[in-house]
């Protein structure tokens, strides 16, 4: 699955925080697009809304995880090179461009609907944060 240019999926994120990240979009060092979802594709398969190749695996589409709606604000990070992706948290850290829930688009993952992803990634925290205490 390829990924023709980096891109940020902004998920249920606000314009408040949609605008510092498109600034550091143009950063020559980052150079990526940032891509604001709306509320109407967050039914939309991450792979379809990254502009992903080959993203459709009906394999990967037989288990499905459940749609939550989403009640959080959501980064994606697709099509970024590992040194590009440490440098893009580094700068979004330096920024105080806090977002509570970040991914990575994968092959596992392209299939999925935002909701989908947010019902992953939600019910992950839970468990991390129950093994803490």
């Amino acid at each position: 699955m390829k990924v023709s240019e980096p891109k940020l999926l902004l998920i249920h994120m606000s314009p408040e925080k949609v605008q510092p990240i498109r600034l550091l979009s143009g950063d020559r060092n980052l150079s990526f697009r940032a891509v604001p979802v709306n509320r109407e594709d967050e039914t939309v398969p991450l792979g379809m809304l990254a502009g992903a190749e080959n993203w459709m695996n009906r394999e990967l589409m037989k288990n499905m995880p459940e749609s939550v709606p989403l009640t959080e604000e959501m980064l994606i990070i697709c099509g970024f090179e590992d040194k590009k992706m440490d440098l893009l948290l580094r700068k979004l850290r330096q920024s105080r461009l806090s977002v509570s829930l970040k991914a990575v688009l994968t092959e596992q993952n392209s299939v999925w609907t935002p909701e989908q992803l947010f019902g992953e990634l939600k019910a992950e925290r839970s468990y991390m944060m129950s093994r803490k205490h």
